[in-house]
């Protein structure tokens, strides 16, 4: 009888296993994931409205926040804007950056910006030059002519310039070559008779790696008066 009570019951002893492995899991604090590491690093940077995207080949990982604003015409007078958060992780260095890449407008002098948030060191600067108008060619003064061709709105007047070879094509082909973002004019005619002009800033595709914090993808930027 004294042997009996002695014995351990196995339900008990795994009862006490579960639930030390349940304080265990309780006391670790959750990973982040990429995007909260992203907004994180940014230290209070707004980012609502930002998209998330993420890559990852031998060399690198890369996670950005594109700024929503791109995905349609905008107005850019004067000042500056940021386009893009982005976090680059060089496998092999096992060293991280984070950018800041910007548009600023001064005058016909539309200028590509691209800090280190943590250094402030200058990643890349290029000026872009719009033409004496600022955008386009002055559209509007002779939107009235039957000659031009019209469209309902701003979009559709942007993916026809980019569906022509000759046009968008060839800028777009130009921005991969050299892996720097390329600036264009163009007028858009609407229906009603009414016209503006346009800049186009075209970025490079995801081919060139070597500027992860450039939006990428065929995106364009379309700068409207």
């Amino acid at each position: 009888m004294i042997s009996l009570l002695k014995r351990t019951n196995p339900a008990w002893g795994l009862a006490i296993v579960l639930l030390s492995l349940g304080l265990v899991g309780a006391c670790r604090t959750p990973k982040p994931d990429a995007r909260e590491e992203l907004v994180r690093s940014l230290k209070g940077a707004s980012v609502d409205g930002y998209y998330f995207a993420t890559s990852e080949d031998e060399t690198q990982m890369v996670t950005s926040l594109d700024n929503s604003a791109m995905r349609n015409p905008i107005k850019l007078a004067s000042g500056s804007m940021v386009l893009r958060y982005t976090r680059v992780r060089d496998k092999k260095a096992n060293t991280t950056r984070i950018y800041k890449t910007e548009i600023a407008r001064n005058g016909a002098v539309i200028t590509i910006l691209v800090t280190d948030i943590a250094s402030g060191e200058v990643a890349m600067k290029k000026d872009l030059a719009a033409d004496k108008n600022g955008t386009g060619n002055g559209a509007g003064n002779d939107c009235t002519q039957t000659a031009k061709k019209v469209f309902n709105s701003e979009p559709e007047c942007a993916n026809d310039f980019f569906s022509d070879c000759t046009r968008g094509g060839f800028v777009q082909c130009e921005a991969n070559r050299t892996c720097e973002p390329q600036i264009s004019g163009f007028d858009c005619c609407f229906k009603n008779g009414s016209g503006v002009a346009v800049t186009v800033i075209v970025w490079p595709t995801r081919l060139c790696l070597t500027r992860p914090y450039l939006p990428g993808d065929e995106q364009r930027l379309v700068l409207t008066q």
